[in-house]
């Protein structure tokens, strides 16, 4: 809080304990005034509150001491809330196939080149939007059907800690869906809608892609407003090192929003899945998740939920919102909710800031620090609570969703 300074408090003073200087007013047809607007209001409160209409909103949850950010996970919502009960998932395993390159004048898939006719109408069944609320903002990426049995992979970035999950599909077709898992490391997730009749996309081998080839990016490049767009590009560069996944480097042009959906090779094979751009990105290069990658990351959280070998903070919360930081002026970090069991030193409350002497202000920057360490490993925090920063020492655990 800001002190005041003398001058101020005087003015204040002066103000609020002095009042005006000028000769009182009769206020009589001024009070009369006020009570007939006083009953006509309640009137009309009274009128709203029968047709259940309402002024003001709820509480803020940041009004809360013990939680400034409305966390998420902390309460489940009432049952029966009005909203479509969330497909059940299968219990049988799927198994992604990759093809090879084709070679002209054999049996396999698509074997020669095609036109960006030709690509986008042969991938557009495939590619969905998925689409949903957090906070009640709504929130959207780009998917990716992967079996004919509901299972598709999306952006885990724009999924995570959703309320809902709804899949809009090229022909119009919306359905439910549930989060299966997601891995932070690739910004991968795997959804399922409850549907035997999906078109899977055919996926390429991405160690067959050179810098140079042709490829072309489908997704929702704009939100679903411009959704299911094509562009094309190049592959200018490969095995770019990004938190463990060596990623495709390409000049389509491709958005956050576009996250999740497919990168393919002048076949109509998806080579990669469009990853969020790190760090900001660089205007006109887009990165994509090698559909090597995809296919293990993908069968991994479809068996078990998650991938095998992610090291975490075993940390609940959410991240500080800009709002908050501006007028509740909270530093931007990660507000912890929950903290692995027997963990001393966190509360409910502090704030995330540094990681290995890093400055945390969001999940990629995060996932960076994490990404150079593994399970068991120590990792030295700094958190931030009622305007000091504390250094604690916490043992990084499997990531398992």
């Amino acid at each position: 809080m800001m002190k005041r300074s003398r001058s101020q408090e005087v003015i204040e003073q002066d103000h609020y304990q002095n009042g005006s200087t000028q000769p009182p007013k009769n206020r009589g047809g001024t009070i009369a005034t006020l009570f007939v607007a006083a009953i006509f209001l309640g009137g009309i409160i009274s009128g709203m509150s029968l047709l259940n209409i309402h002024l003001f909103s709820p509480s803020d949850p940041a009004d809360n001491a013990t939680s400034p950010v409305g966390f998420h996970g902390n309460s489940a919502p009432p049952e029966n809330a009005g909203r479509e009960e969330n497909p059940p998932l299968p219990t049988s395993e799927v198994e992604i196939p990759i093809y090879g390159a084709p070679v002209p004048g054999s049996d396999t898939p698509q074997s020669e080149d095609l036109s960006l006719l030709e690509i986008y109408q042969k991938n557009i069944p495939s590619v969905v939007s998925v689409t949903g609320t957090r906070d009640g903002a709504s929130i959207s990426s780009t998917g990716l059907v992967l079996s004919k049995n509901g299972y598709i992979v999306t952006s885990a970035g724009n999924i995570q800690q959703a309320d809902s999950l709804q899949v809009l599909f090229s022909d119009g077709k919306q359905l439910s869906a549930v989060a299966v898992g997601t891995d932070s490391m690739s910004d991968l997730a795997v959804v399922y809608v409850d549907a035997k009749d999906l078109v899977p996309a055919l996926l390429g081998d991405s160690a067959d892609i050179r810098v140079g080839d042709n490829v072309s990016a489908i997704g929702d490049h704009m939100g679903t407003e411009f959704r299911c767009s094509i562009t094309d590009g190049i592959i200018s560069a490969i095995h770019r090192e990004d938190r463990r996944i060596p990623l495709l480097q390409t000049t389509a042009i491709v958005s956050s929003v576009s996250s999740g959906g497919p990168l393919l090779n002048r076949h109509g094979q998806v080579i990669g899945i469009v990853t969020p751009m790190r760090d900001g990105g660089t205007e006109g290069l887009g990165f994509a998740v090698p559909s090597d990658a995809v296919k293990d990351i993908a069968e991994q959280i479809i068996r078990q939920g998650y991938v095998s070998g992610r090291p975490s903070l075993g940390l609940k919360g959410q991240w500080v919102s800009e709002f908050y930081q501006h007028f509740r002026h909270m530093p931007a970090g990660f507000c912890i909710s929950e903290a692995p069991a027997g963990q001393k030193g966190i509360i409910s409350g502090d704030i995330l800031v540094k990681a290995d002497g890093v400055r945390i202000t969001k999940p990629g920057e995060l996932i960076t620090v994490l990404s150079r360490k593994n399970i068991n490993d120590s990792i030295t925090l700094v958190l931030y609570r009622s305007g000091r920063e504390y250094e604690i020492t916490l043992t990084l655990q499997e990531d398992k969703g």
